[in-house]
């Protein structure tokens, strides 16, 4: 991913394509297509599988015309809304 993420400011769509995707090559053409989201990077090295922001108040405002926007996107296999998470300690493997 290109940086971190800051759920603080912002909401993540984890956007699946299908695998003959033309978006592959070009993810970043995503959020040129549906203002005022933006690219933020390929999830780890899951190559079908990148990352978008919106910006919290943007959200509030367009956040369910967009999800459903690229919902219906072709060659949009899935879309996620991400969630913080904060990864616990196996304190019994120490």
């Amino acid at each position: 991913m290109s940086h971190t993420p800051n759920y603080e400011e912002n909401h993540y769509l984890a956007v699946t394509f299908v695998e003959m995707s033309p978006f592959l090559n070009a993810p970043e053409a995503l959020a040129k297509l549906n203002p005022p989201l933006e690219y933020a990077g390929q999830v780890g090295q899951l190559e079908q599988v990148h990352l978008y922001s919106l910006t919290n108040n943007d959200w509030g405002a367009v956040g369910v015309e967009i999800f459903t926007a690229l919902i219906q996107t072709d060659g949009v296999m899935r879309v996620d809304l991400q969630n913080r998470e904060q990864r616990r300690r196996n304190t019994e493997e120490l």
